[in-house]
């Protein structure tokens, strides 16, 4: 079992933090001030490997250790996956609903430039679309993150460019 040390904790904090709704710098910074105290610590401690501390400073932590300290949050659970997936299937398709499931989709991207959603677009969805739509909701209002961040850029920029084109069309 691990053992934290007590003057770490807030800069665990920090990381968790920071993996879990922080920006690359930001998540880059809390692990060198980690590796910096860790690294102080060691040196004060008289590091039994007879390190001295530009040794421990050397060292950095690598990816598997840094998982191990502080596993991703499961920010996604299985039905708002589920939710996800057939959302982004029926804006890929050629449906009467394909619109509005993109418009969901790219106004929780960038509102700003692919424009609102209208809520009154539930109106033109099945139960089970309008659902999912409530699912997906939930999950944007919990994890406070946009979907690119989430691994969902790709996809999002496919249904741009499709979207993008069809309003172009006559």
């Amino acid at each position: 079992m691990s053992r934290e040390r007590p003057i770490l904790r807030p800069m665990m904090d920090t990381l968790r933090r920071a993996i879990e709704h922080g920006t690359e710098d930001e998540l880059g910074v809390a692990i060198l001030r980690l590796n910096d105290a860790k690294a102080l610590l060691a040196a004060l401690a008289g590091d039994p490997a007879g390190e001295t501390l530009p040794d421990v400073q050397a060292r950095t932590i690598t990816l598997a250790e840094l998982q191990a300290m502080c596993p991703p949050p499961a920010w996604m659970q299985a039905e708002e996956a589920a939710a996800l997936e057939r959302l982004f299937a029926i804006a890929q398709s050629d449906t009467g609903q394909a619109r509005r499931a993109a418009r969901f989709l790219l106004a929780w991207w960038n509102a700003g430039r692919f424009g609102g959603f209208n809520l009154t677009d539930l109106w033109g969805v099945d139960a089970d679309v309008a659902r999912d739509m409530h699912t997906v909701f939930g999950l944007v209002a919990r994890v406070h993150r946009y979907p690119d961040t989430l691994g969902f850029g790709e996809r999002l920029q496919a249904i741009a460019r499709v979207r993008l084109d069809r309003e172009e069309e006559p």
